[in-house]
């Protein structure tokens, strides 16, 4: 950058300088010092120093000063004797201009001469500041400990200490403000979405394992966990830990390093806890990805532990482990916060997998999702959910209460790669794998699939629209008129390369392929609490986008079903909208209530 490039912007007046006289370790809080440069201005009770990038405060002046460690977003440090030690008060100056992260600023700082004029530009060495999103990234966590003890002391895993005990207490950037907690003040509240991180590496230094979500004050890294992560040593194995803050998506300006030391064992026993799976048969587009076609198999998800003690599952089926002894990472998950109405795209969480060390983050866009059954496409990760595309693959969209589970189906499972008959029933149990003795299968719950043939199935239709409106709100027949169905088709071969979602336009369908629309009013079920008889009225198989449900059919048909249930004026029947080929019908369909004329009312 050329002389003429800098451009006056800001100023202050100097600051207090001094240099510390003998080093500081991380829990020195006093300072000697002989040599000090000043603007005039007496040490007080309160100032900010920053020694070396740590952030400091003065609780009392005087030789020597004693001072509060490791504010704002900081953590203490070592510092060598002759160290400066700058004060930061009014004095301070800014160019008054605020620059975008990832910006790299060129600096050059220009004294006021004797002369009453400024140094010549040429003359002054050049600095670099680089911005980061400091001022937006949450703060370190304060009194870190490791088995009790502080967190440069290393820690042990061992016969005395089966896991490493990690402690801390919060800091809050936006509720501490101006104010200069130290290293060990108090805990605050932490700010809110803020979690902690921690990173293991080996003696190489390569990261072997990473836990996100951590929640509260306290997690335990276990013996089982870390004899896996660095290969099950036969002499004690030396490890690092860094340790930090996280909030949407940016973790502190400063973390902590944890040295620790791994001992060997002969047996390691382990603990289950339970967890939530789910067992289906797969769409096809899963199983194409899978490179197996339309054979009828079985997916499996699961929800990771919340102790953490256990990274990976598999599948049972009949008692008997999968062939090739598959396993998986645990998969990621949301709870829905709010109702979803049918084309609702926004969902807020309630509470998700982060919370277990399992994040919702950008590896899981454009992979498809499951939501009591329905297949929905992620479209955007937000701050505090996830955008998608609804009703995909063989699925249409449904409404879903609060607290409904979304599953990242395609992010994390595990697969029946033994293709079953039609019509089979089959019992899955997803185990957890654990570093020590197994689980005992029989206290697992048992999930069972039968197979309807999903994978060969066509695709049932999108977009579907009845006179103007979705197909889920009442239709009503009108006289002169005629209720119209509009939809567009799929097709289940094309689809396997890419995921559509309810709204995309018409696609060429498989060959042979319609769409059937039926009428039926439904009875009550003969038997107590057996499912309602279904009577059909009529049926339509078409091979357009397109139906006209005329007035002439609706008098007929209301005429049968309001006789059927005693129901005058007008009676409520329904649509049923599915694809059918070569006489397979589609996974799921489309039902729409529509009011027609019954017989008239006495």
């Amino acid at each position: 950058m050329a002389n003429s490039d800098y451009v006056k912007q800001g100023g202050g007046s100097f600051a207090t300088l001094f240099y510390i006289n003998g080093a500081m370790g991380y829990d020195t809080d006093e300072i000697f010092y002989t040599t000090i440069r000043s603007n005039g201005q007496a040490l007080e009770v309160g100032d900010a120093l920053m020694v070396n990038g740590e952030i400091m405060a003065i609780t009392a002046t005087g030789s020597p000063l004693r001072v509060k460690r490791g504010c704002a977003d900081t953590r203490p440090s070592l510092h060598a004797a002759n160290s400066q030690a700058w004060v930061f008060r009014a004095s301070t100056g800014s160019d008054r201009k605020e620059h975008a992260a990832g910006e790299t600023v060129a600096v050059k700082v220009s004294p006021f001469t004797i002369g009453g004029g400024e140094l010549a530009i040429e003359r002054i060495t050049p600095r670099a500041v680089e911005f980061n999103w400091r001022f937006f990234r949450p703060y370190t966590p304060a009194q870190m400990k490791v088995n009790n003890a502080r967190w440069y002391v290393a820690g042990e895993i061992n016969d005395t200490w089966p896991f490493l005990a990690l402690s801390w207490v919060h800091r809050n950037r936006v509720l501490q403000a101006d104010q200069l907690l130290g290293q060990d003040d108090a805990g605050v509240s932490p700010e809110e979405g803020q979690t902690y991180m921690m990173r293991v590496f080996d003696k190489d230094g390569q990261v072997v394992r990473t836990e996100v979500g951590i929640a509260g004050t306290s997690f335990n890294y276990g013996r089982a966990q870390a004899l896996h992560d660095v290969g099950y040593p036969t002499i004690p194995y030396a490890a690092t830990i860094r340790f930090t803050a996280m909030r949407d998506g940016f973790d502190a300006w400063q973390d902590y390093v944890i040295g620790f030391s791994v001992y060997p064992m002969a047996v390691i026993p382990s603990n289950f806890m339970a967890f939530p799976s789910v067992v289906i048969e797969a769409p096809y587009v899963l199983n194409v990805r899978a490179g197996q076609g339309s054979a009828n198999h079985a997916v499996a998800v699961a929800a990771r532990p919340t102790d953490r003690q256990s990274d990976r599952f598999g599948m049972l089926v009949n008692n008997s482990e999968l062939a090739d002894n598959a396993k998986s990472p645990y998969t990621a998950w949301l709870d829905t916060q709010f109702r979803l109405p049918e084309l609702e795209t926004t969902v807020i969480a309630r509470d998700s997998s982060l919370f277990t060390g399992v994040p919702i983050d950008g590896r899981l866009m454009g992979k498809m999702a499951m939501i009591n059954g329905e297949i929905v496409l992620v479209d955007g990760v937000l701050s505090d959910g996830v955008s998608i595309k609804r009703g995909c693959c063989d699925t249409i969209p449904v409404q879903h209460a609060p607290g409904s589970r979304l599953w990242f189906i395609e992010d994390a499972n595990v697969r029946d790669r033994v293709p079953y008959p039609f019509g089979t029933d089959h019992e899955y149990r997803t185990p957890p794998e654990l570093y020590g003795a197994a689980v005992n299968p029989a206290t697992l719950p048992a999930y069972h699939a039968q197979f309807v043939g999903r994978s060969a199935k066509p695709y049932v239709p999108g977009r579907i629209v009845v006179n103007g409106r979705p197909w889920f709100e009442e239709a009503q027949a009108v006289s002169g008129g005629s209720i119209a169905f509009s939809w567009a088709r799929r097709n289940r071969v094309t689809q396997a390369a890419e995921v559509y979602d309810h709204t995309r336009a018409d696609v060429e369908p498989e060959a042979g392929q319609v769409t059937r629309v039926m009428f039926y009013y439904p009875t009550p079920s003969p038997t107590p609490g057996g499912d309602p008889i279904i009577n059909y009225l009529r049926q339509e198989d078409i091979t357009g986008t397109s139906y006209n449900y005329t007035y002439d059919m609706a008098l007929i048909d209301g005429d049968i079903a309001g006789r059927a249930t005693g129901v005058c004026g007008t009676v409520v029947i329904y649509a049923w909208l599915i694809a059918v080929l070569d006489g397979v019908t589609s996974y799921q369909g489309y039902t729409t209530p529509v009011r027609v004329p019954s017989y008239p009312c006495v």
